[in-house]
C-alpha cells in the first residue's frame, strides 16, 4: 500500500515536467516564428537578391499547352545540366516523331536521337565546338531565366511575401495586374526567339518563386493563361545547384559518328 503511495507523487513529478518541457518548446517555436516573421525581406529585396544566384546546375521543364487548334496540343520540354552534362529532351501530345528530340551533351561529344529513333553523336572540336557553346548558351539563357532584378517598383509591390518553414520564403502572386506580367516578360522567356508576348492577351498568372534565407533562388514555377480558352504555358525550374550526377542512356554507346560533311549530304 505505501509503495503504491510512494509511486504516485513520482508520477504527477514526472507529469509536470513533461508539460513545463512542452511549454517551453511552444514558447521556442513560437518565438522563431515571430523572429522569422520580423526577419522577413521585401519582395523587392528577395527578388533583387535571388536574380544574382549564379546557377551551374538545375533542372526545368517548360509546358505549352495549346487549345486554339482542333485538337488540344502539349508540348514538353525538359532541361538538365550541370557542369559536364548537358541533356535536353521534347515530346508532343498527339505524338509528333518528326518535333520531339532528345539531346545529350557530354564533355568531349554532342549525341543526338535521329527521327528513326537511333543515336549519332559529333565531336566537339574545331568549328563544332564554337557552334555548340553557343547553342548551349542559348539554351541554358531560355531555361534558367531569372532576371528578377527587371520587374519595377510597381510590380514588386503587388507580390506577398511568405514564410517557407524555417529554411526561407515563397514569393507569390496570382492575378493579371500590368505591372506584374511585364516584370514577368522582362525576368524570363519561353519562345527564346526575342520577341515580347502580348501582354494583353493574358488572362491570368500564378508565380510562386522559393529562396532560402539568404535569398538566393531555389526555385520557381509560374503558370500563365491566355484569354479566350487559347493555352497556357508553365515554367519550373528546380534542383538549382543540386544536379550532382546526370547519367547518359547505355546506348549511347551504339552512336554512330557523323560530320558536317554528313549532315550536309
Amino acid at each position: 500500500m505505501d509503495q503504491k503511495q510512494e509511486k504516485l507523487p513520482t508520477k504527477n513529478k514526472n507529469s509536470k515536467i513533461v508539460a513545463i518541457v512542452i511549454a517551453c518548446l511552444v514558447v521556442v517555436a513560437a518565438a522563431i516564428f515571430l523572429f522569422l516573421n520580423l526577419t522577413k525581406p521585401t519582395a523587392k529585396t528577395a527578388l533583387t537578391t535571388a536574380a544574382k544566384t549564379n546557377i551551374t546546375s538545375a533542372r526545368s521543364t517548360i509546358v505549352v499547352t495549346n487549345k486554339a487548334s482542333k485538337k488540344t496540343q502539349i508540348g514538353t520540354m525538359n532541361y538538365e545540366f550541370n557542369k559536364d552534362y548537358i541533356h535536353i529532351s521534347s515530346k508532343f501530345k498527339p505524338k509528333s516523331a518528326g518535333e520531339e528530340q532528345e539531346l545529350w551533351s557530354t564533355p568531349k561529344r554532342v549525341y543526338n536521337k535521329d527521327k528513326n529513333g537511333k543515336w549519332q553523336y559529333m565531336a566537339k572540336s574545331g568549328l563544332a565546338q564554337g557552334v555548340f557553346d553557343q547553342m548551349f548558351d542559348s539554351y541554358n539563357k531560355l531555361f534558367t531565366a531569372h532576371h528578377f532584378n527587371r520587374f519595377s517598383n510597381k510590380a514588386f509591390s503587388a507580390l506577398k511575401v511568405n514564410l517557407d518553414g524555417l529554411g526561407g520564403y515563397t514569393v507569390t502572386y496570382q492575378g493579371n495586374d500590368k505591372d506584374v506580367l511585364e516584370g514577368l516578360q522582362k525576368a524570363s522567356t519561353v519562345s527564346g526567339t526575342g520577341e515580347e508576348v502580348d501582354i494583353s492577351q493574358i488572362k491570368n498568372v500564378d508565380l510562386a518563386i522559393k529562396v532560402n534565407r539568404k535569398n538566393q533562388l531555389r526555385e520557381m514555377n509560374y503558370t500563365v493563361t491566355y484569354k479566350n480558352n487559347q493555352g497556357n504555358v508553365s515554367v519550373h525550374l528546380f534542383d538549382i545547384n543540386g544536379v550532382n550526377n546526370l547519367q547518359t542512356p547505355s546506348e549511347l554507346k551504339k552512336a554512330t559518328r557523323v560530320t558536317a560533311s554528313n549532315i550536309e549530304d
